[in-house]
């Protein structure tokens, strides 16, 4: 059998179109191939980065409160001595900034009030005093506990009591708003 040159050309270029369909469909599977090896790499480091991260402290924390004026009136700020220690746990020897939290709790340990009680830098031992607001809350003996925190430190808590004492009343006044009426009045 002869084939003309038309057929023979025909028969060339469809070889030629064939080829270069095989040739785009070998580029596509390769390009498949590398997109799922790359989505798998993608993935795989992906879950590589939700590893949890346990920091190992390099403070110890010693804290000691005493309450200074140990009877107020509720709405009042309770003046709080803070003592703080810090020893260092390796032989790194900086100074570091220590978040102070506390609670008020009744006696039963409920808590009824919480907050930031602020920030104390420490490098060895610090002594400050601190103000924490007293809410409005009945008379009676409360707990006052003071928590530090810092990412690298063992944290330390420490407790005092104090009394919430009743305003006087003078009639539906307290006293203090009595003699600012007075100080109106007479000027």
């Amino acid at each position: 059998m002869v084939l003309s040159k038309k057929e023979n050309s025909d028969i060339r270029e469809n070889e030629f179109i064939l080829s270069q369909q095989i040739n785009h469909m070998k580029l596509l599977i390769f390009t498949t191939v590398i997109f799922l090896f790359l989505t798998f790499l993608v993935n795989a480091q992906q879950y590589s980065l939700l590893a949890t991260v346990t920091v190992k402290p390099i403070y110890n924390l010693t804290l000691g409160i005493e309450i200074i004026t140990k009877k107020v009136l509720a709405g009042d700020n309770l003046n709080v001595s803070i003592k703080l220690n810090k020893s260092d746990l390796t032989e790194i020897k900086e100074e570091i900034t220590v978040d102070l939290a506390y609670e008020i709790l009744k006696p039963n340990k409920k808590v009824l009030d919480s907050g930031f009680a602020g920030k104390v830098k420490v490098k060895d031992y610090n002594k400050t005093t601190i103000q924490i607001p007293i809410p409005n809350i009945k008379p009676g003996r409360y707990i006052l506990n003071i928590t530090t925190t810092h990412p690298q430190a063992i944290p330390s808590s420490d407790s005092d009591d104090f009394s919430v004492k009743e305003k006087l009343r003078l009639g539906s006044f307290s006293i203090l708003e009595y003699f600012n009426f007075l100080i109106g009045l007479f000027g």
